[in-house]
C-alpha cells in the first residue's frame, strides 16, 4: 500500500509520466529502493471528470503523502525526491537488518466480502473522488 502511494505521489508530481521503474540495491549499511517516473513526451490522458480546484494553499499533506510518511517513520526510512523535465524520482533508504530471524516481509491478509461496495458506491467514488474504504 505504501509503495502504491509512492507511485501516486510521483504521478501527482509528474502527470505526464508514461512509465515507472523500480530498482533495489544495497549500499554499504543501507537498503535503497528507488522508483523513477519517466515521461516519453506524450500528452497525459485527459481526466474523465473535472479536477477539483483548490482555492487556497492549506499546507496539509495529501493522504498519499501521509501514508508514505507513516511508512518511513515505522521502518526508519528516509525519503529523497528529485525531479527534472523528463523524470521524477523517489528514493527510500532503509537501515539494513542483520538479524533475519525476526524479519517478516509480508503483512497479514484480510478477507473482504465481494458485496462490500454496491455498484452505486463504486460509480459515486469514481465521480466524486471519494473513498469509501
Amino acid at each position: 500500500m505504501s509503495l502504491l502511494c509512492l507511485i501516486l505521489q510521483l504521478r501527482q508530481t509528474m502527470p505526464s509520466a508514461s512509465h515507472f521503474t523500480w530498482q533495489a540495491e544495497q549500499q554499504e549499511n543501507e537498503a535503497v529502493l528507488r522508483c523513477t517516473a519517466v515521461s516519453d513526451g506524450t500528452e497525459p490522458q485527459s481526466h474523465r471528470h473535472s479536477i477539483p480546484e483548490q482555492l487556497y494553499q492549506t499546507g496539509l499533506r495529501t493522504p498519499e503523502e501521509q501514508v508514505v510518511q507513516h511508512f518511513c517513520r515505522k521502518y526508519h526510512a528516509v525519503l529523497l525526491t528529485s525531479q527534472t523535465d523528463t523524470q521524477a524520482q523517489c528514493t527510500l533508504r532503509f537501515p539494513l537488518h542483520r538479524d533475519i530471524r525476526n524479519l517478516s516481509l509480508e503483512s497479514s491478509r484480510r478477507e473482504i466480502d465481494d458485496g462490500i461496495f454496491s455498484l452505486y458506491q463504486i460509480f459515486l467514488s469514481d465521480i466524486s473522488d471519494y473513498r469509501f474504504y
